[in-house]
């Protein structure tokens, strides 16, 4: 028998033997409980999980606002009969891309939905009275720019398309006070700031209601300035 016929012989057999010995060997070690390392950085867990002999799987990545990197469920659970060599499957903590809001105002429903579907932001829509043509987005929380949450979301005002005295309330950050105040009257709103302001100077800073909420005209309101 030439050299290279008993090799492909014997590499067939000593490879049956290994993969014999390695499940007799997974089959006769004890069971234990799974630790628990959820709350744990990942190399903690991997440190962890290794002293026992387990092996680690990152199973998928979540955006949190929290610390990257750390573990927020695992298969199996903690307390779960698992053997040595076993995978342990995480889940993991990543860092959330921070998004601001994008300008929908204007818009068509539909577009406004599409858009947003495309930057993974959760809509609630509301559909109101309103002077604009039906189906045309005329307000949105929080403000085009702002940063949105996690997970993002927003609220979206679409018209019905009938008239009404309802109002979108414009952004009045540094606007000078005095025009803030003016617009204001003229939607019948009264204006409070947070301090006395002589002879009408200084510009906002903030505001209450919130740039994109909607007034109804007419309608009793105050709005708070912060002014600076």
């Amino acid at each position: 028998m030439r050299w290279h016929q008993f090799v492909l012989l014997f590499v067939p057999f000593v490879s049956f033997l290994g993969g014999y010995w390695f499940v007799a060997l997974l089959v006769k070690s004890e069971s234990f409980e799974t630790p628990n390392v959820i709350g744990m950085s990942l190399s903690e867990a991997v440190m962890q999980l290794s002293a026992k002999q387990l092996n680690v799987r990152i199973l998928a990545e979540r955006d949190e606002a929290m610390t990257p990197g750390i573990v927020l469920d695992q298969v199996p659970r903690s307390g779960q009969k698992i053997k040595t060599h076993q995978p342990v499957f995480v889940l993991i903590s990543r860092q959330h891309q921070k998004i601001g809001a994008p300008a929908l105002c204007g818009l068509s429903r539909k577009v406004a939905e599409n858009r947003a579907q495309v930057l993974k932001i959760r809509l609630k829509v509301r559909e109101i009275d309103h002077a604009a043509p039906a189906q045309t987005v005329v307000a949105q929380i929080p403000a085009a720019g702002s940063e949105l949450g996690v997970p993002p979301h927003m609220i979206l005002y679409v018209s019905l398309g009938m008239s009404s005295g309802w109002h979108v309330m414009p952004s009045l950050i540094e606007q000078p006070i005095r025009i803030a105040e003016r617009w204001l009257a003229q939607q019948g709103v009264r204006t409070v700031c947070d301090e006395e302001v002589s002879n009408h100077e200084g510009v906002v800073v903030a505001q209450q209601p919130l740039p994109g909420s909607l007034i109804e005209s007419g309608k009793p309101m105050t709005a708070y300035l912060t002014v600076g």
